[in-house]
Order: C-alpha cells, then sequence, then structure tokens
C-alpha cells in the first residue's frame, strides 16, 4: 500500500476487542487512501461511505473506551476525553469539508486518522494498560455502541 502507516503490533494495547477497533481505523483510512487511485466516480462513492462508516466508528469506539476506563476506575478518564472530542471535532470538519466539494479532504482525512491515531495509541491509549483489563470492555458491536452514543448525546440535550 505504498508506505501508507498501518496498525503494527507495537501498537497493541494487548485488549483484543480494542486492538481490533484500532485496526478496523487503520483499514478504513486505507479505504479512503486507496480510493484516491479509482475513477472518480468510484472514489466519490467510496470515500462518501468510508466517511460515514470512519464517523460512525469514531462514535462507537470512543464510547466502549471510556466506559471502560470509566468501569476500570482510570484516573486519565477526562483528559482522553477531552482529546477524543478533539479528534472527533477534526474527522467531522474535514468530512465536511469534502461532502462541500474538497474532494482532497478524502486524503487528508486518511491522513489524519492514521497519523493521529497511531500517536494517540502509543502515547495515550498505552497508559490505561494495566488499570483497564478486557473484562472492563464492553464486547457488543460497534453498531450498537453507534446508536448507544447517540442515545447518550440526546440526553443530554
Amino acid at each position: 500500500m505504498d508506505g501508507f502507516l498501518t496498525w503494527t503490533p507495537e501498537l497493541s494495547v494487548g485488549i483484543d476487542i480494542l486492538d481490533g477497533d484500532h485496526q478496523g481505523f487503520f483499514e478504513l483510512a486505507a479505504v479512503l487512501h486507496d480510493a484516491q487511485q479509482a475513477d472518480p466516480v468510484e472514489r466519490h462513492m467510496v470515500a462518501l461511505s468510508a466517511i460515514g462508516l470512519l464517523e460512525e466508528y469514531v462514535e462507537g469506539h470512543f464510547l466502549r473506551e471510556e466506559r471502560a476506563m470509566e468501569k476500570a476506575g482510570y484516573p486519565g478518564l477526562a483528559r482522553h476525553r477531552e482529546l477524543h472530542q478533539a479528534f472527533r471535532e477534526q474527522v467531522a470538519a474535514t468530512a465536511r469539508s469534502y461532502k462541500e466539494g474538497d474532494t482532497a479532504a478524502a486524503e487528508s482525512l486518511a491522513q489524519l486518522v492514521v497519523s493521529w491515531l497511531s500517536a494517540h495509541i502509543a502515547n495515550v491509549d498505552h497508559d490505561y494498560m494495566g488499570t483497564v483489563k478486557p473484562s472492563d470492555v464492553d464486547a457488543s458491536s460497534l453498531m450498537l455502541l453507534v446508536l448507544a452514543a447517540s442515545e447518550e448525546e440526546v440526553d443530554e440535550e
């Protein structure tokens, strides 16, 4: 995949469900990146689909991870939530740019995902290793977590 960053075992947080989620982010970024080589119609359809999935993936994974940290009593949860929110906003802004006609935003989003996530996992997520245990992690499908995140958002309003 021409040097595009991928998930590596060094990024593992030691919890299969969370590692699987993290790998999924890299896979979505790779789809966005690889789509840039397709014809314009296919590129646009794939990009829109991948962006939609990415936005939902962000919500589901972040909820899973934050719930696990809360259950484990992880002291860095508040800061972690702030970092997640900042990334969520970056993804939303870049996705909006793409949907408003900035076709280069799809590649920017792919790069953002791999660079942010690589640094976040290595420098932030690794801090909860040893505190968060597999039994703290909700094993529900990401789609159910996306729905739960939507419900929590409505409750907060």
